[in-house]
Order: C-alpha cells, then structure tokens, then sequence
C-alpha cells in the first residue's frame, strides 16, 4: 500500500511538472500564481455557467425583485449574474466556501469510489467526474469551465459504453450553455431565446446540469463497482495502437 501510494504521488508530480514546467520555462510563473490568486477575488456567484450557484442566484434575485415585479414578473424575469459580495451584504454566508466544500466532497467521494480502477476507461471516467464536480458545485465558474469533460467521457465511453449517455447530455448542456449566452458565436448570434420556456431557459438547464450531475455519480459508481479487486491493469496491443 505505501509502495502504491508513492508510485501515486510520484505520478502526480511528474504531470504537474510537464504542466506547469513550460509555463517556469517561459518565464510566466509569476502571472500563473497572480490569474490563480484572482480566483479568490472574482466577485460573482456564477460566471454565467448552468451550475447550482446560477440557479441560487436566481433564486434570491427572484425573491428580492417580488416587492417591485410581482412573484410571476420576478420568476420569468431573464436572470443574470449576482456578485458575491451582494450575497455577503442581504445576510448570507459566503458560497465561495460553501461551493468548495461541496466540490471537494464530490471529489473525495469519487476518488475513493474509483481508487481501485486500473482502466484507462474508468480512469477517464474519473477525471471526466471531477470536471463536472467543480464546474457545477463550486462557485465563480464560468461557463466553458464544463468543456473539459466532454473529451474525457469521449474518452471514457469508448471502452465503457454505458458512460456513453451521460457523454451525449454532458455535450448537450455545454452547447447549450455557451449557445444562450453567446449564440453561434458573438458576431454570429443565433441564440435560443432564454424566454422560450416563460422561466430562463439558463435555469432549467442549470437543474438538468445538476441532475447530470447526480447521474454521472450514478453511473461512475456502477462503472467501479465492475472492478475486481486485483484486476489487472488494461495492456493495449500494438495491432490497437496502429489503428
């Protein structure tokens, strides 16, 4: 076990070597520690990404926006995003810790879920999680931050095909994230109208991220639960390779 678990701290060291070595070597260190720092400044509870925080946001504009707009006027009104320090000003906690809390949790679930997978599949399945994780449970996301997931679970249900609809609706909600805030693209347009569906169609699809979410949990839980305890590890043959 200590053996196992040195190999994976060696692991780790030599991917953030290669990921962070370039940056050293062009002399960027001190602009990725001052971008990284900012993160604990960004005033915004959701950078318009569909996660949990844009619908809280929603949520407490709505009920404050009641006095002015009547309850059906606050509710189908086209939401947009609300500053943390906002939040901290009405009387509530901070989310910034509360997102990160509940980000790390999630993560810490699915890495001792997956701790004995071996596959590249449920490897990338993992990675894939821990993507959507933080991009719907933390706050200050924005809302290409979820991108990152889609190769991974491409990646995943090539091997695993019951990852493969979790994939499909994972794709789905990053289109459409980008498409109702930007469209096609910014010079382009051809947005779906956010008041399609009366409520802003950003929330809804903020809820179907969350429920993906729990999903995804779902289906990586039954992925791992495949693993026998001393599987070996996938071997993928040169005729495979040349494909």
């Amino acid at each position: 076990r200590s053996a196992r678990l040195a190999a994976a701290c060696a692991g780790a060291g030599v991917v953030a070597a290669g990921l962070i070595g370039p940056v050293i070597a062009a002399g960027a260190w001190a602009n990725m520690v001052q971008t990284m720092e900012r993160l604990t400044h960004h005033d915004m509870l959701s950078g318009n990404a569909c996660n949990l925080w844009w619908i809280v946001g929603y949520v407490l504009r709505a009920y404050y926006s009641i006095g002015g707009m009547g309850v059906w006027g606050a509710f189908t009104a086209q939401t947009k995003i609300l500053q943390i320090s906002r939040v901290v000003d009405i009387g509530y906690p901070n989310p910034r810790p509360i997102g990160a809390a509940l980000a790390m949790l999630a993560m810490g679930w699915s890495l001792w879920t997956a701790r004995r997978g071996r596959d590249v599949w449920l490897l990338a399945a993992l990675a894939a999680f821990l993507v959507h994780a933080y991009s719907t449970l933390s706050a200050q996301v924005h809302e290409n931050h979820l991108y990152a997931a889609v190769p991974l679970l491409a990646m995943a249900s090539a091997g695993r095909p019951r990852l493969t609809p979790v994939y499909l609706a994972v794709s789905a909600i990053v289109a459409l994230n980008l498409n109702l805030f930007y469209g096609i693209s910014e010079d382009l347009g051809y947005a779906i109208p956010r008041s399609l569906l009366v409520i802003d169609v950003t929330v809804i699809l903020a809820v179907l991220n969350c429920a993906a979410l729990v999903w995804h949990a779902v289906l990586l839980r039954r992925e791992c639960a495949t693993v026998r305890l001393n599987e070996p590890a996938l071997v993928v043959s040169p005729s495979v390779t040349r494909c």
